[in-house]
């Protein structure tokens, strides 16, 4: 539900996202995952810019169009 809840809103408004899952067992591999060296945060921050970047070159700056967000 939530992937689909997400692809109708990059339809909506244009703007690439990032939908990131940890899989963990215990609390301490969810602090590890989340906040250690194997954390993929920078990676999914990279990857959101770069989509950004590149929907930009392609298709121009996204209209100013908001979703119940202010």
């Amino acid at each position: 539900a939530v992937s689909t809840g997400l692809m109708s809103l990059q339809l909506q408004t244009g703007i690439p996202m990032i939908f990131g899952v940890l899989t963990c067992g215990t609390e301490e591999q969810a602090a590890e995952r989340s906040t250690g060296n194997g954390t993929h945060a920078n990676d999914w921050g990279k990857t959101a810019v770069q989509m950004g970047l590149f929907r930009r070159s392609q298709l121009g700056a996204p209209k100013e169009k908001r979703v119940g967000f202010t």
